[in-house]
């Protein structure tokens, strides 16, 4: 049987609990095919997930554009950069996007930032040779919310999702790591879960909660989710 695990880079029993539910219905694995590593603290590690077979990133509050990183957000991103050189596939999320552009030396910033709701995904050319991106839609909708995103690509990375608000919604480094933007995991229920417990945070405007929740309602999100579907048959191989 295949085995998974979940790194969460963010506090909060409600949320860590909504977020690993978000996978496991995207996904399609079993509650025990899918650990949790959780990193809340300066203490907290990844330990060895070496003989996983695959790994998933998930997002975080943290933002990489921050001038003063406290002691515990530069502890956690220097554990979640320790995986790009396991030799296991690995899919980072929203702000595992951000993390690996800035840390491999590529431009993050705020100019393409998009409020919680839903984003317009368009596949480029070279998604059509990308084992995640097979049997998906050039064009798709997915949900998201994010303050920061990628302005220039890290070096050798490959842009394999594009979009009208956002250039740079998914890439590709080497042959086994994954980025998006957009939050492949996520449905409407997900996303109410995310925008209550960030209420006040920047993501979107609080009056407007009940206007993006309707509108989210009718996003269709399986084919976002073919390709969750297709890291898991990808990884598992």
């Amino acid at each position: 049987m295949s085995k998974f695990v979940l790194v969460a880079a963010r506090k909060g029993k409600e949320i860590l609990d909504s977020e690993y539910r978000d996978f496991i219905k995207s996904t399609g694995l079993l509650p025990t095919q899918l650990d949790h590593v959780v990193l809340d603290s300066e203490s907290a590690e990844v330990g060895d997930l070496s003989s996983y077979d695959g790994i998933f990133v998930g997002g975080s509050p943290f933002n990489v554009m921050d001038e003063n990183y406290a002691p515990e957000q530069s502890h956690v991103q220097a554990q979640l950069m320790t995986l790009l050189h396991l030799p296991v596939p690995k899919m980072f999320v929203c702000f595992g996007q951000s993390l690996l552009t800035f840390e491999l030396g590529g431009v993050v910033g705020s100019s393409y930032s998009e409020p919680a709701g839903s984003t317009v995904v368009e596949l480029t050319e070279a998604a059509q040779a990308d084992p995640l991106l097979q049997g998906l839609p050039r064009q798709f909708e997915a949900l998201t919310g994010h303050t920061e995103s990628v302005e220039k690509l890290p070096e050798g990375a490959v842009l394999l999702a594009t979009g009208p608000t956002c250039p740079v919604q998914m890439f590709r480094l080497g042959e086994d790591t994954w980025a998006c933007q957009f939050h492949a995991e996520m449905d409407a229920q997900g996303l109410e879960a995310r925008m209550l417990y960030y209420l006040n945070k920047g993501y979107f405007d609080p009056a407007e909660f009940d206007n993006i929740m309707s509108r989210v309602k009718q996003v269709d999100t399986s084919d976002v989710k073919r390709i969750l579907h297709n890291f898991v048959a990808f990884a598992a191989d």
